[in-house]
């Protein structure tokens, strides 16, 4: 071994190389999860645009009753569908093929503390976003509302159940794969540790849904840290996913079942 690469007590000095080597994982899991994610935008964008075609969801012209709502949910649910789909698919190819990230990164083995601790996540979420959320609709409503409206519209269709497969299935397993998974996994194997990694994955989870009020996004990015947490503590994904599925299902559900008047 070259004799440069110790100092002068005899311990290893760290070259160059060996400092861009500890990034690798790092890079290479924030470059594929941003090309994930625009590629599974314009699978969603097709199609949607699939749907417009053959459909009169862009017909000019008057709708029967509740018939636009129904399109529009439909139209969504072709949109997730094929976006969380896409997601899924490139995110198990990435973290198969890339050699650098040929670890556990997906972390998809069973939880440390079982089902026990599937619970807690579960818990700890409804409580802990219920009481952020209150707070939110007594410092704002107005911004709450704005956030909600638009899928409480939806939730209202005849098939608002598309709107639940999407959000209370798809979205949990295919982001918290790409983002708790992948992303979390490439960055926390680098210098940044846990702080650096649950940080930077839970800003590009909270940038996915940009439209949201500064209070909404507020609120994601502190669930996107709690997701990264039960990750490094249970060594893996179910608990946020399962946690996931049930926060965003309860929401729909709660839309769904809620009277007109409470959602003006």
């Amino acid at each position: 071994m070259d004799q440069n690469t110790f100092d002068e007590a005899g311990f290893h000095k760290r070259t160059w190389r060996d400092l861009a080597r500890d990034w690798v994982p790092a890079v290479a899991s924030l470059l594929l999860a941003l090309a994930i994610v625009q590629l599974a935008m314009v699978a969603g964008l097709n199609a949607a645009a699939l749907f417009d075609a053959s459909s009169d969801y862009g017909a000019p012209g008057a709708h029967p009753p509740g018939h636009f709502e129904t399109l529009a949910a439909e139209r969504l649910a072709a949109y997730f569908f094929a976006f969380q789909a896409s997601i899924v698919a490139l995110t198990l190819v990435a973290a198969r093929l890339v050699p650098v990230l040929r670890l556990r990164i997906l972390a998809l083995a069973y939880p440390r503390g079982g089902l026990a601790v599937i619970a807690l996540a579960v818990v700890g979420l409804l409580v802990g976003s219920a009481a952020i959320g209150s707070l939110i609709y007594h410092w704002d409503r107005a911004s709450f509302m704005h956030d909600l409206r638009p899928f409480a519209q939806m939730a209202r269709s005849d098939n608002w159940w598309m709107l639940l497969a999407a959000a209370g299935a798809g979205a949990p397993l295919a982001e918290e794969m790409l983002f708790r998974g992948l992303l979390f996994g490439g960055l926390r194997a680098s210098p940044l540790g846990f702080f650096g990694a649950a940080g930077i994955s839970a800003g590009f989870w909270t940038a996915l849904h940009a439209s949201y009020s500064i209070y909404a996004l507020g609120l994601l990015f502190v669930i996107g840290v709690y997701f990264a947490w039960l990750r490094e503590r249970t060594q893996s994904l179910w608990p946020s996913i399962v946690a996931h599925a049930v926060y965003n299902s309860t929401i729909v559900v709660a839309l769904a079942l809620a009277p007109e008047t409470a959602l003006q």
